[in-house]
C-alpha cells in the first residue's frame, strides 16, 4: 500500500508498506507529478517500511523518473533499512544535482526534520 501526506505545500511524503513493483512505482510517480504540476520545485520524503522489498527493476525505473525530473526536485529523503538502497545514494552525486540523503528507519524523525528545512 502507498500512503501519502504533506509536510508543507511543496513537500510530499510517500510511505510504502508493501513490495514495490512496476504498478506501485507508477502510482508513486503519478502522485509526484501531481505535486510538480502545482509547484515548480518539490521535496520528497520517501519511506520504505521494514519488510518491504524493492526490486532492482523498480529501483531503476524510479531512478530514470528522477533523472527525467531532476530540475523539479529540491531534496529527496530516502528512509529504509535496505542497505543496498541507502548505499547506492552515493551514485546520485555523479548524475543528479538534487540533494538526496538516505536514513535508516530509526532515523525517520531526523529525515522528516531535514526534508522540512
Amino acid at each position: 500500500m502507498v500512503s501519502t501526506f504533506e509536510l508543507a505545500e511543496n513537500v510530499v511524503g510517500i510511505i510504502i508498506d508493501t513490495d514495490l513493483d512496476e504498478e506501485l512505482i507508477e502510482n508513486v510517480q503519478a502522485k509526484i507529478l501531481d505535486k510538480i504540476e502545482v509547484h515548480e520545485e518539490i521535496s520528497i520524503f520517501f519511506e520504505i517500511k521494514r519488510g518491504s522489498k524493492l526490486g532492482f527493476k523498480a529501483f531503476l525505473e524510479q531512478m530514470t523518473f528522477n533523472l527525467n525530473h531532476t530540475r523539479s526536485f529540491r531534496k529527496i529523503a530516502v528512509v529504509s533499512d535496505l542497505d543496498w538502497l541507502r548505499n547506492s545514494m552515493f551514485i546520485k552525486d555523479l548524475i543528479m544535482p538534487t540533494d538526496i540523503k538516505s536514513f535508516t528507519n530509526e532515523e525517520r524523525l531526523t529525515a522528516l526534520a531535514w526534508i522540512s528545512e
